[in-house]
């Protein structure tokens, strides 16, 4: 299953979307920037941590105070509020917590059951990350070093939020069978009544999954060793402080352990969406292993959330605003006379100039960048510069 399926499957199969709107301060209030590659990582001592994933040639200032003693989170921190909605993977904006907030508060999911076209994929609050590095610098006694512990961190969220998005994509092939609602009817049904308790599994197998990631990738050169041992330590001891059903990650480590709770989480939820169907061990998922496969190149929807009134926005050129969709579309109406005509492969537009040229406009969270600004402004056919189409008075 590909990105652009979700259009097939949104077109044959309408009654298993339910739509949800972003918070409505949504796009006054937040940055959101594309992660090129959120499964990388950096383990060059010698880097600054000048975030070339969120803007290459921008360097940006790093704190070099450590957290705390007891590593505690600021309460002032930003993350979307979405009140009391409910999801796998919902933005936690509230607390407290008992010990650590979860990795929902730092990082977090919209499934494209609700979000889809624009708004799904996985989302990375940096400044909420930034306190997360320094925790886990803590956490290692000093080991990491504030960027080795920065990349740590991205890996850990990065995962715990993929494996929501494995859940969603596991419920969807179920509904291709089955043809109703699955994803927003039993397996939310089920999240909700455990959720908060040591029974959610789906939480422990999503932070299972983001410690394992660190564990594959993380510090694999011979001479690393140590410095993997104490990300993982690191990562073991903030699991271990976290809410209920988050803090059992650890039991599901090994590959075993994981394959067997991964199986048993699907019969459970297949129990609960399909009572009708007689029940069977957990074993029988070991056969259907592409079952809990992503949907391929989802890390093309994992994202940066800045807020513009952030420090990190506004000591460096993150801040730097551009235009977001609904400005871009306002003036080319306005200013060229194109209009929308139908809607492309994935998240694009198709957009036609009055004298019938026809070219792609992306319909993508965040603010357009300058260089595909550029792009779409001489395929609208105006010889405008971007500064230029940016400041005009439509």
């Amino acid at each position: 299953m590909a990105v652009d399926d979700l259009d097939i499957l949104r077109q044959e199969l309408p009654e298993v979307f339910t739509d949800q709107v972003v918070p409505v301060d949504w796009e006054e209030d937040w940055l959101v920037v594309p992660i090129d590659d959120p499964e990388a990582f950096q383990s060059r001592v010698e880097n600054p941590p000048d975030y070339e994933d969120v803007a290459p040639g921008v360097a940006v200032i790093i704190q070099d105070a450590l957290a705390p003693p007891d590593a505690t989170f600021s309460a002032e921190s930003q993350i979307p509020d979405f009140g009391d909605t409910v999801f796998p993977g919902v933005p936690l904006a509230k607390g407290p917590w008992p010990g650590v907030p979860p990795p929902d508060a730092f990082a977090f999911y919209l499934p494209f059951h609700y979000f889809h076209p624009t708004w799904w994929g996985i989302y990375i609050v940096l400044e909420r990350l930034h306190e997360f590095a320094d925790a886990l610098t803590k956490y290692s006694n000093g080991v990491l070093t504030f960027n080795e512990a920065f990349n740590v961190g991205k890996m850990f969220l990065y995962g715990h939020e993929a494996f929501h998005h494995i859940a969603e994509a596991f419920a969807t092939r179920l509904e291709v069978t089955h043809r109703f609602p699955i994803y927003t009817d039993g397996f939310e049904r089920l999240f909700r009544r455990v959720y908060g308790t040591e029974g959610c599994i789906e939480e422990a197998l999503a932070s299972s999954h983001g410690y394992r990631k660190v564990k594959t990738r993380a510090f694999r050169r011979p001479n690393d060793s140590r410095k993997r041992g104490a990300a993982l330590q690191a990562l073991q001891r903030y699991i271990k402080l976290c809410p209920p059903g988050y803090r059992r990650a650890l039991e599901f480590v090994s590959n075993s352990s994981f394959s067997e709770t991964r199986s048993a989480f699907a019969e459970q939820n297949h129990n609960e969406v399909l009572p009708q169907i007689p029940r069977k061990g957990p074993p029988i998922w070991l056969s259907f292993p592409h079952a809990f496969s992503g949907i391929s190149r989802v890390t093309s929807r994992v994202n940066y959330l800045v807020h513009r009134n952030s420090s990190l926005a506004q000591r460096t050129r993150l801040g730097l605003r551009y235009l977001r969709y609904r400005d871009l579309a306002e003036r080319l109406r306005k200013l060229a006379g194109c209009q929308p005509v139908r809607q492309g492969q994935g998240s694009h537009e198709i957009w036609q100039t009055p004298n019938g040229h026809r070219f792609p406009v992306p319909r993508h969270p965040g603010d357009f960048g300058k260089g595909l600004l550029a792009k779409i402004i001489k395929q609208a056919g105006l010889n405008l510069s971007v500064s230029e189409f940016v400041e005009a008075r439509v």
